[in-house]
């Protein structure tokens, strides 16, 4: 049988001996299809041997199990003499022979090359007698200019080519343009990638004025190759990067390229917010300038170089109320959390400059009693529309990265206090440090339970600040990978890599993100690309492990200071209005800091609101009256040992039941199984809900608990603590991936 479309050309392995082996060439013929993106025929790929021909000869039908050795001796019987061979044989070894013959062109471009060596055959009447001719429906025909309206034989190819070609163009740069985007502030960055190169789409320098269309782009250059590759780079190249690589959703990515194509990856600001972000950026900088100077030495952690992540986080805010949020719950390290708690959480600038100054706890004060850098907050937010966002940040004692799990589950808990099943109304945001992001397990551990059953809460938005040192270690000793976001791979999340001294598209990548999550319900990374302007904190001295990047840090401009220039010059702010926004927040911290000396003793926050509202400290009288009733007892017994009737429970699981029931009725010991199921029984009773994890906390590590059956015939899982009596409490029961931190983070949270 013939398979004109299988013509390989350029794949051929060997153009000079026949006899290469048959099961290697059709091998490498299917390899080369599939790397072209082709779809092999039915009948090309559901060859098996299930029947034979007449006589008991292997046919080609039985070809993908079939004995190689032998396929390749009937091959080179074939070449030897094709009328020695079924002629069905031979019909299907003529078509793979037609597919490995080299195109005209690339017989052209080899010039003097030897001839391909072709079967011998005989031309006596008998042998083509014995040969029947193939249908004309297999015979390969050259497909000609008036059969398709282009141009014929090489050039319709060559033309082919080339259209492959800028499709494969276009999705390279989708998926890897990110590579050589500009993306660090101190303009270390890469300007070539050979996976980007033009050869690598069989094009060259010689195609760039040709007109080539679009290439699936969603921006309508003006046709010619080079006009393409400027849009592409536009808008995949600049100061944000999309890198979607790991992204295994076709509906995803065309939801990206939808918005970031049409608009060549730039969204356009009205003059107001664009005011506004100038003003949010002055405000970052005033603030930690002024900690600087009023308390030389003081550690603050500073987010001076990535000041852009205040209106990141603003701008979450801003467009996720927009989209129904109604709270998000945040965790961060110590680097910015004292800008975020001032400018995000808004918390009084002489509250925490009172901390400077030396204020005290009062007695009986409500807060963690932590260092500044540590402390968390809770905000109700007014957006610019009017909107209300309840805002949290969650104490950090351990600084890094082990508040992950805790955050991710207290958004589970309020959403399901808040019945939000789509998981739209709460949103966690974990900002990290890029070197703790690569290096804490926890992190990892944490990404791997986003999507299981018990754990998801709708996806987490992570940040990144990319200050491209660990400490004192550079990114070359902290990791292998050429992002911090790499390990994210692993839930085949979206990462935006975004320079951090361009804030407009700072907060396009905030958006980005936010949308995607409410859209997708899964994780989403904005990788923060900034540099650190001080050291690890303020009295360490950057300069003695890291020079050179100091010597580009020293005189580089703040980014308010370039945001700053970029509106003079295109006439949106005037320097009268840029030195107002210093002056009116210079003067802020100025009464704020008198007040802040008068405050010997720091004020009390209430710990105790909203759905803690009326709660307050355990006391030191630990005394309960613990019992439960015999009739609370026996029905709980009677609701976790009876086995539904259309269910076929396993001779294990009737044995233990049988054993409870004589252990509730007296006439055996009760063990520990018995006694969690009874204890857990009464709590939900009580409406008290009970949930328990672990990697196999259903059964029971020692198999002693059984809280989850397995019907014999069916598979369906029933769990008996689910259906002791109406209006329970809730009862879960979950095997966990292995994990050692981030599950025990988890319970702490939602605890």
């Amino acid at each position: 049988m013939f398979y004109p479309h299988l013509k390989l050309g350029a794949f051929s392995p060997s153009t000079e001996c026949p006899f290469w082996p048959f099961s290697h060439r059709f091998r490498h013929s299917t390899i080369a299809l599939h790397a072209a993106g082709v779809d092999l025929p039915t009948t090309l790929t559901a060859y098996v041997p299930s029947k034979t021909s007449q006589g008991g000869a292997m046919r080609p039908t039985d070809l993908s199990s079939a004995n190689r050795d032998y396929v390749d001796a009937l091959y080179e019987q074939y070449c030897a003499d094709p009328s020695s061979v079924d002629p069905e044989w031979a019909v299907f070894f003529r078509g793979f022979d037609y597919g490995f013959q080299l195109s005209e062109e690339e017989q052209a471009a080899e010039g003097a090359a030897k001839p391909r060596a072709q079967p011998q055959t005989q031309t006596s009447a008998t042998s083509v007698a014995e040969t029947p001719a193939p249908a004309p429906s297999q015979v390969p025909q050259e497909v000609t200019s008036s059969d398709t309206g282009a141009a014929p034989g090489p050039e319709r190819r060559k033309r082919e080519r080339t259209d492959k070609g800028v499709v494969a163009v276009v999705r390279a740069y989708r998926h890897r343009g990110h590579y050589i985007a500009q993306l660090d502030p101190l303009g270390n960055n890469r300007t070539t990638h050979p996976l980007l190169e033009l050869s690598e789409f069989g094009l060259s320098e010689e195609d760039l004025d040709k007109g080539v269309g679009f290439g699936t782009f969603r921006y309508k250059a003006d046709g010619s190759l080079s006009d393409l590759l400027a849009k592409l780079q536009q808008t995949y190249c600049g100061t944000l990067g999309l890198d979607t690589m790991a992204t295994a959703d076709k509906e995803q990515e065309s939801w990206l390229e939808e918005r970031v194509e049409p608009n060549l990856g730039r969204l356009t600001f009205s003059t107001e917010e664009r005011k506004r972000l100038l003003f949010l950026l002055i405000e970052t900088q005033e603030f930690e300038q002024f900690l600087h100077t009023r308390y030389i030495g003081q550690k603050r952690f500073s987010i001076e170089g990535g000041d852009a992540l205040l209106p990141l986080m603003d701008a979450l805010v801003e467009r996720g109320s927009g989209l129904g949020v109604e709270e998000m719950v945040v965790g961060m390290a110590h680097r910015g959390r004292l800008n975020v708690l001032a400018h995000l959480m808004h918390k009084p600038y002489e509250v925490i400059l009172s901390e400077f100054e030396g204020a005290t706890r009062g007695d009986g004060a409500e807060d963690e009693g932590d260092v500044k850098y540590h402390q968390g907050y809770s905000y109700d937010f007014v957006t610019r529309g009017g909107g209300r966002m309840h805002l949290s940040l969650s104490p950090n004692p351990s600084h890094l990265e082990l508040v992950n799990p805790i955050i991710e589950v207290i958004v589970l808990a309020k959403q399901d206090n808040l019945n939000d099943r789509e998981r739209t109304r709460v949103i966690p945001i974990q900002v990290h440090g890029e070197a703790a992001f690569t290096g804490q397990g926890t992190v990892a551990e944490t990404l791997n339970l986003s999507q299981l059953e018990g754990y998801w809460n709708g996806g987490t938005i992570h940040i990144i600040i990319d200050n491209q040192l660990g400490y004192t270690a550079r990114p070359e000793e902290t990791r292998f990978t050429s992002y911090p976001t790499d390990i994210a791979q692993q839930i085949q999340a979206p990462v935006f890599h975004v320079n951090a001294d361009d804030p407009e598209q700072v907060i396009h990548a905030a958006r980005l993100a936010v949308e995607f999550r409410q859209q997708f319900q899964r994780d989403v990374l904005i990788d923060l690309k900034c540099y650190r302007r001080h050291g690890h904190n303020e009295a360490d001295d950057p300069t003695v492990t890291s020079p050179l990047m100091y010597q580009q840090i020293e005189p580089h401009p703040t980014v308010s200071e370039i945001y700053a220039k970029q509106l003079l010059e295109e006439g949106v702010v005037t320097e009268q209005e840029i030195e107002e926004m210093r002056s009116d927040v210079r003067a802020i911290l100025d009464r704020s800091q008198e007040k802040a000396k008068r405050l010997k003793v720091k004020p009390r926050t209430n710990t105790f609101g909203g759905v803690w509202q009326g709660m307050s400290w355990a006391g030191n009288d630990w005394a309960s009256d613990t019992a439960v009733p015999m009739s609370s007892l026996n029905k709980v017994a009677v609701a976790v040992t009876t086995i539904p009737d259309d269910f076929s429970a396993h001779r294990t699981v009737q044995r233990i039941n049988k054993q409870r029931q004589e252990m509730i009725a007296g006439t055996r010991p009760v063990d520990w199984g018995c006694a969690e199921m009874l204890a857990f029984g009464s709590l939900l009773l009580e409406h008290v809900p009970v949930r328990l994890a672990g990697q196999d906390a259903q059964r029971g590590t020692f198999a002693h608990r059984h809280a989850v059956w397995h019907d014999e015939k069916t598979g369906d899982r029933y769990s008996p603590l689910e259906h002791v009596g109406r209006g329970q409490g809730q009862f879960e029961v979950l095997n966990t991936m292995l994990s050692e931190l981030a599950v025990l983070g988890y319970e702490y949270g939602i605890s």
